[in-house]
């Protein structure tokens, strides 16, 4: 297997501290100087500007990869907009697929989500919580909580937008480990 450097740009921090132009280009005097072989993303929204994605795919020192995971409520209006600036694209749709060569796009890759048994094991902790849900509190998820609350069902929700807010990766695992269930609702957003 080969030596592999992972170098993070933080750019959620960055653009906090900065803002959007100069984050930006930070972001491309530092592929600029590290000449990285692969720069990788997982962008769903404007995180980046595309002018500077498109320059260090044209420069072509370096691939580009996106990791699309919103392609089945996101194609239309971000992903098929964007694949565009990457050298490649990675969809959560196998479907999808068909979709990019549809726009043009031949750079496809078939993404699916899934975790490190190493990190996310059993810690053979007591129950503390009947039902749990960690996510954002967009689309309907609020909804769904209260309407399992109205039905009996006791229910904690964390995440941001939730009373108890974000939590470390840690204490992800924790709550997971202390929820008699926990849910994944992934509606997606129109």
């Amino acid at each position: 297997m080969p030596n592999l450097e992972v170098k993070m740009f933080d750019w959620v921090l960055i653009k906090k501290r900065y803002g959007m132009e100069k984050m930006n280009e930070l972001f491309y005097e530092r592929v600029k100087k590290e000449k990285p072989d692969l720069v990788f993303f997982s962008i769903f929204r404007e995180e980046f500007k595309k002018e500077v994605i498109k320059r260090i795919t044209g420069e072509g020192k370096a691939i580009t990869l996106n990791l699309f995971a919103n392609d089945l409520w996101q194609f239309d209006s971000y992903s098929a907009q964007w694949a565009p600036c990457f050298t490649w694209v990675a969809t959560d749709e196998a479907s999808f697929v068909r979709k990019y060569h549809q726009i043009g796009y031949k750079n496809v890759l078939i993404n699916h989500w899934a975790c490190n048994p190493r990190v996310h094991k059993k810690l053979n902790l007591d129950y503390k919580f009947d039902v749990t849900f960690i996510g954002q509190a967009y689309g309907n998820r609020k909804g769904i909580m209260r309407g399992l609350k109205k039905k009996g069902i006791a229910i904690d929700a964390f995440g941001r937008g939730f009373k108890t807010g974000k939590v470390s990766w840690s204490k992800m695992i924790e709550i997971f480990n202390t929820s008699k269930i926990n849910l994944n609702i992934s509606e997606v957003v129109n």
